[in-house]
């Protein structure tokens, strides 16, 4: 065999041999699946909301009035998968997405469900509640409301009213506009926060940690706490709507993002 097709092979061999490493962490023993692919009409404007217990939850826009919902049920056994039920009520002005568990599977790592939600770009997420998985939203123009116990949030080109919360679990968001919809509320416990802003945002900006720091690239001045912790307020460009941000046993970062608006 040739030196360079044996390298080949091993960089080969070693891409799958991680590959099929990251899918045995995500699910851990979990090895039945099963998927579910509906798509309902949704108005442009349309309410969204999804209660999950286990699993991610990714959100993606598009210009048409529907939402698709592309989902994975996994479990430890075809009787447990077939246990875990994904609920949903439809109506063209609102949809409640649910992941129903019977009571026992929580005793023993049972399964979950992991989430793909395509909806319209100005719709509102307006109550998304996950305990153990993480969230992902790019370039939705509506609100934004959701509460996570062990997950982190990465959220990309939001442009309206935003309040997300976790427990454990690193914030991650960018700000599409200079000119905010409404507040922008952001925190945590445990993990990091992370704000991305246009260079020329107008907004009131409040920064709170515990124990934690506070960075900023609009040079506003960060004050530490006469007994633990910082605290940051100042009024950015103009001012404008409210960005707030709270933190216990995490650094916040507010940072320029990489284009300027014009």
């Amino acid at each position: 065999m040739a030196k360079g097709s044996l390298k080949g092979s091993i960089v080969l061999a070693l891409l799958l041999l991680a590959s099929s490493g990251l899918a045995h962490a995500r699910h851990g023993r979990d090895s039945f699946s099963e998927e579910f692919h509906h798509t309902y009409t949704l108005d442009a404007r349309g309410r969204v909301s999804l209660e999950n217990v286990n699993g991610d939850v990714r959100v993606a826009t598009w210009d048409r009035d529907e939402i698709k919902i592309d989902a994975v049920k996994f479990a430890r056994s075809q009787d447990r998968l077939a246990d875990i039920e994904i609920k949903v009520d439809a109506r063209p002005e609102a949809i409640h997405i649910k992941t129903r568990y019977p009571e026992h599977l929580f005793h023993d790592d049972a399964g979950g469900v992991d989430y793909t939600l395509t909806v319209p770009r100005h719709a509102c997420l307006d109550h998304v509640e996950l305990v153990n998985g993480g969230l992902e939203i790019e370039q939705l123009a509506g609100d934004v409301k959701a509460s996570l116990v062990n997950g982190s949030v990465a959220a990309r080109e939001l442009g309206g009213r935003v309040e997300i919360s976790t427990v454990n679990g690193r914030l991650e968001v960018t700000v599409g506009s200079p000119e905010l919809a409404g507040p922008v509320e952001l925190s945590s416990v445990n993990g990091a926060i992370v704000l991305d802003l246009p260079a020329d945002i107008n907004a009131k900006l409040r920064a709170s940690t515990v124990t934690g720091g506070i960075s900023n690239d609009f040079e506003v001045a960060v004050h530490h706490n006469w007994v633990v912790g910082h605290n940051l307020e100042g009024e950015l460009g103009r001012g404008g709507a409210e960005i707030r941000l709270s933190d216990v046993n995490g650094h916040i970062s507010i940072r320029h993002s990489r284009q300027v608006t014009n």
